[in-house]
């Protein structure tokens, strides 16, 4: 399961229309890059059974590491259910988020991700 700021039944974002266009830009390309109709790739907040999880390895560490347990599910045939989740501004403390940490380490998951597909279509074939 994952919360949802960009799901249909959810209303307007309260965030920088820079921060919008970043999270929902790379949610897009992840739901290209995998094929599914998830809305949401990089929230943070995920729910998922450990034992789906144990036999797949993970790479990346940082921001990136959360969409990569995603992708990693859905390619490993996990089913993702999204539940609407506003996005709201910060109410305490300061966002230990580094901008470009951040897009570095989702353009390099991307990359991995394209990798990934081709190699989970060519052996699905």
């Amino acid at each position: 399961m994952t919360a949802s700021p960009w799901h249909p039944e959810n209303g307007r974002a309260d965030a920088s229309k820079f921060r919008i266009g970043l999270s929902r830009g790379a949610s897009r390309v992840y739901r290209v890059l995998v094929g599914t109709r998830v809305h949401t790739y990089t929230c943070l907040f995920r729910a998922c059974r450990r034992s789906r999880l144990n036999h797949i390895h993970f790479d990346s560490n940082g921001f990136a590491a959360v969409t990569e347990i995603m992708v990693k599910a859905i390619l490993a045939g996990c089913r993702v259910e999204e539940v609407p989740m506003p996005l709201e501004a910060r109410q305490f403390g300061v966002s230990k988020m580094s901008l470009r940490k951040a897009m570095v380490g989702h353009l390099n998951l991307m990359s991995s991700t394209a990798k990934w597909v081709a190699v989970h279509r060519l052996g699905a074939s």
